[in-house]
């Protein structure tokens, strides 16, 4: 289905997270939410923009070590000219180095870490996510340098586009 209309950012990443819980918790990883201001609707396609955000938060529990840290958070962050909703994920798995980051949203791309952690794959999730995402007319990026022990990706949404939802 291709069909747009107004996508409830907040809801999309409560239900994102509260359906990631019983697989974090079976792993013995914590995956805390932390919502920031009231995030905007966009126009978009819920069905799609929530599979990019499950693929993003399934990568991150494939690849955390039990005992570690999902960490899910929206913010609102804007220049004079603009505003975004942002949606990061991050985590306290190994960190991506340098010299595969540029690949890392490349089809059938697996990196070192991934391919030594003996997880199965095929390099696909992230090339999904990423398609989605540029459907939407937003970007993914990864975190550089990644904020102490975490790593993850940054999911901007242009507010532009952004619709009232009606009840």
């Amino acid at each position: 289905d291709d069909s747009e209309a107004a996508v409830a950012l907040a809801q999309l990443s409560t239900r994102t997270v509260t359906n990631g819980r019983p697989r974090a918790e079976m792993n013995g990883l914590d995956l805390p939410y932390q919502p920031g201001a009231e995030m905007p609707p966009i126009t978009g396609n819920q069905a799609l923009l929530e599979r990019a955000l499950t693929i993003l938060v399934d990568n991150a529990l494939k690849y955390t070590p039990r005992g570690g840290r999902i960490r899910f958070s929206t913010r609102l962050d804007s220049d004079a000219d603009q505003s975004w909703a942002i949606i990061n994920i991050a985590n306290s798995g190994p960190a991506i180095p340098l010299d595969e980051a540029s690949q890392m949203f490349n089809r059938f791309f697996r990196g070192k870490a991934a391919l030594e952690s003996g997880v199965s794959g095929a390099g696909m999730g992230l090339f999904m996510a990423s398609q989605i995402i540029a459907r939407h007319v937003c970007c993914i990026t990864l975190n550089d340098p990644p904020v102490a022990a975490l790593c993850g990706g940054t999911f901007l949404l242009p507010r532009p586009r952004v619709v009232a939802l009606r009840a």
